[in-house]
């Protein structure tokens, strides 16, 4: 009697520790997929925004945006949207480079500041990915 008590008390056990271990593991695995759902990006590629900017100069630090350009794409690349408008940037635009963007201190005078239309800006991409060219310069603008 003694000997089937402790075979059913190691099978017990044996049957526990499966269970306790199951349970681990089916709570390790939830944990994992519920992390994972969090690291990943919540971008959409169901639009995408294509983004220009023109500028004083070429000094992301001392130049200032003198024109935003974007143009808001499908996942198919059918134009949806546009946005534009040019910036004022408070200072004089160097004839070197209005001879380059062919903008001038006549086009920007009477247009808002960069400050005016951040938020106009900022609801047209919402939450889209933004492509770029030479995006390194024009984001330090």
């Amino acid at each position: 009697m003694a000997l089937a008590y402790r075979h059913n008390k190691e099978n017990s056990q044996r049957s526990n520790e499966e269970e306790t271990r199951s349970a681990l593991q089916t709570h390790t695995q939830e944990s994992a997929e519920k992390s994972a759902m969090h690291l990943q990006p919540r971008i959409s590629l169901d639009e995408y925004v294509v983004l220009d900017v023109e500028t004083t100069g070429l000094d992301a630090y001392r130049d200032k945006i003198i024109q935003i350009s974007a143009i808001k794409y499908d996942a198919q690349g059918k134009m949806i949207k546009c946005y534009n408008t040019y910036v004022n940037p408070g200072i004089s635009i160097p004839a070197s480079v209005s001879r380059i963007n062919h903008i001038t201190d006549d086009l920007v005078s009477g247009a808002p500041y960069a400050e005016e239309v951040a938020d106009d800006f900022l609801a047209f991409v919402g939450n889209d990915v933004v492509v770029g060219y030479n995006v390194t310069f024009d984001r330090s603008s």
